[in-house]
């Protein structure tokens, strides 16, 4: 079931314009978190990219045989269909 709309926009009108502001509802349900000097976002993004750098190489050689099977696939349906 939906809820009646209470809450209307604002609008400013100007000479030439108009300009219209939603009812800002998500302010309601927003908390507000202590910042915690032991949780440091660029810290922890930091050290997931130090993780994953050991798997970079690992990553190109596998994109580097999906690439050849690709060529090979394509080759094969060329003589396949008869296109070669």
């Amino acid at each position: 079931m939906s809820r009646p709309r209470m809450d209307k926009p604002s609008v400013a009108t100007y000479a030439d314009h108009e300009v219209i502001s939603p009812p800002h509802k998500l302010r309601r349900t927003l908390s507000t978190v202590a910042v915690s000097p032991v949780d440091d976002p660029v810290a922890r993004a930091e050290q997931a990219l130090a993780q994953l750098s050991g798997e970079f190489s690992t990553w190109m050689e596998e994109e580097g045989r999906t690439a050849g099977l690709g060529a090979q696939h394509r080759q094969g349906r060329r003589i396949h269909l008869g296109n070669a």
